[in-house]
């Protein structure tokens, strides 16, 4: 049975399409009109070189949305290397169409070579322009497939079919052309896309994770409390799969979730006596991880748990991470074994087993892993070892070697 909801959006989409146009289009009209589908010259500089960050536009026009994602802070960051670089910076919306360009550029960073932004830089590019692919999840055809078997893994044990959230896009062939990736993961998630073409060379970028403007009290935790902390859709993170371990009678642990499901109208019918009748399950829905319900929550649970089908390198498992929850994560989060406890696999008797092995853990062990995970975020995945990324990805894609002061790393790491 699938959400009324959903069909209405399904056949107005069609109907649209039909007319030649797209809810895109109409999101990409009123930004225009608005001016939010492109910030000129972000650093008010007067250099001989000019790059085009095809990102994100919304953390130009407020500062209030930084802590939100890490993504808000980092493209800043990102224009702010540019200018250290002596490029003159402007950024446009890798999902908008709309901006009106009005110089060629030397270097362009795109988050998604073929889709609407790409489409409004081509022809305003000089020759000799460096081309960057940043990338932040897995391939998307890939990641598009292990969201359809999760899709069908769950019709098959409940019987609603879901619809796909998430608009995967194609990457296109002259993807070959660019001179540098830079991507948040590891050598896993890159496998995916050289399985299907001859990539350009790849530089890891560091995720960051967070501090925190409040003190954490680890003392309280219980090694049988786990937070599942995640965004949309639901079924491609997994859920659905924790909800029916931890939903079986008399199981041990405590499931806390912090995740935009209540927004998934299907979903909530469907797992309605899950998250609303379990008593062990905690559905808290959005939280603002700078508040005191977020506060408590991490000074409760002894681990993030999400056994997602596709990522690139997973900030919410960072977030938790920098409060010294231990993550229990699948393979294509982003990180090694000498990060998170790796999930072999995402079947339910898997992580049932892995849930009530780690619930058995002493406080003492507790207590040092998590000790340890927080001097690893603060080393490995702090924002300025982000900033240090990219650096030593320009470097490698321009061939300019600039040093950058520590003072100057940790200025820009600030915002």
């Amino acid at each position: 049975m699938i959400e009324i909801a959903q069909v209405i959006k399904f056949y107005v989409n069609k109907c649209l399409e039909c007319m030649g146009v797209s809810m895109q289009d109409i999101h990409n009209f009123f930004d225009h009109l608005r001016g939010y589908d492109i910030c000129r010259n972000v650093n008010k500089t007067s250099y001989g070189k000019d790059a085009l960050l095809c990102y994100i536009t919304k953390p130009f026009f407020s500062q209030k949305v930084h802590y939100r994602h890490q993504n808000q802070w980092q493209a800043v960051a990102i224009t702010k290397v540019l200018g250290e670089f002596g490029y003159n910076v402007d950024v446009i919306d890798y999902n908008r169409s709309t901006p009106t360009l009005k110089h060629n550029y030397d270097l362009v960073i795109d988050m998604a070579p073929g889709w609407y932004g790409s489409k409004v830089y081509n022809g305003f590019m000089n020759q000799g322009c460096k081309r960057i692919f940043y990338v932040t999840g897995s391939y998307p055809a890939w990641a598009e497939e292990q969201s359809k078997a999760r899709r069908e893994a769950v019709f098959k044990r409940r019987g609603v079919r879901f619809m796909d959230h998430r608009e995967f896009r194609p990457i296109p062939d002259y993807i070959t052309d660019f001179d540098g990736v830079f991507m948040f993961g590891n050598e896993y998630n890159w496998a995916t896309y050289t399985a299907s073409f001859n990539m350009p060379p790849v530089n890891f970028i560091a995720n960051s994770g967070y501090k925190f403007p409040y003190a954490i009290n680890n003392n309280k935790r219980s090694a049988n409390k786990f937070l599942y902390f995640a965004s949309g859709d639901q079924i491609h993170k997994g859920l659905d799969l924790l909800l029916e371990v931890f939903a079986q009678p008399g199981f041990p642990c405590e499931l806390f979730i912090c995740s935009s499901f209540k927004s998934e109208k299907l979903f909530c019918k469907t797992y309605y006596k899950e998250l609303y009748e379990t008593p062990n399950i905690h559905a808290i829905g959005f939280v603002n991880i700078m508040g005191d319900e977020f506060k408590e929550i991490l000074e409760s649970c002894q681990y993030v748990i999400v056994p997602s089908c596709s990522e690139g390198q997973m900030g919410s498992a960072l977030t938790a991470m920098s409060a010294g929850l231990i993550p229990i994560l699948s393979r294509v989060c982003g990180f090694g074994e000498d990060v998170a406890i790796l999930l072999p696999d995402c079947e339910l008797s898997t992580i049932e087993s892995v849930v009530r092995e780690y619930a058995n853990k002493d406080v003492d062990w507790c207590m040092k892993e998590s000790d340890r995970l927080v001097k690893l975020v603060e080393n490995r995945y702090s924002n300025e070892n982000f900033v240090r990324s990219i650096v030593e990805g320009l470097i490698k894609v321009t061939g300019e070697e600039i040093e950058i002061c520590a003072d100057r790393i940790r200025e820009i790491s600030e915002g």
